[in-house]
């Protein structure tokens, strides 16, 4: 099995999402305002968030996507995930999705965590582009 790619920036590292990390996970996706443009059913419960965590670790494992807990450097509670989703390896382009806890809001995460995050495609998963769904 290889290993989890770790990505670290000024304020945040970038891991593996565990089974410990349930609580924080059921906490943003069963937020209807933070769930409101992910295309997945609302969790209702715990073991609903626990499921999602091992889909999320199925699908490293299985090379078809891979996704980060967002934390802060000195913390360990996760404040957001972000990662690939829909990798097409034979056109060698995925698309980035990503969580954050409402509070995490406007302090400038996503603007410093992309940045590292396309590197990381491009350089270790030889990626030719990388995609985002918006909604406007």
């Amino acid at each position: 099995m290889r290993a989890f790619p770790v990505i670290e920036t000024e304020r945040f590292y970038l891991r593996e999402i565990k089974d410990t990390d349930v609580d924080e996970v059921f906490d943003m996706r069963s937020n209807p305002e933070l769930m409101r443009f992910i295309p997945r059913p609302i969790c209702k419960l715990k073991e609903e968030a626990l499921l999602h965590i091992h889909r999320l670790q199925k699908g490293f494992n299985e090379n078809d996507s891979v996704n980060w807990g967002i934390t802060y450097k000195n913390e360990t509670k996760l404040i957001g995930i972000i990662g690939y989703v829909r990798m097409q390896q034979e056109n060698y382009r995925a698309e980035i999705g990503y969580i954050l806890n409402k509070p995490e809001h406007k302090k400038g995460v996503m603007r410093e965590i992309l940045k590292p995050l396309m590197h990381f495609g491009f350089a270790h998963l030889n990626l030719n582009s990388i995609a985002a769904v918006v909604d406007p």
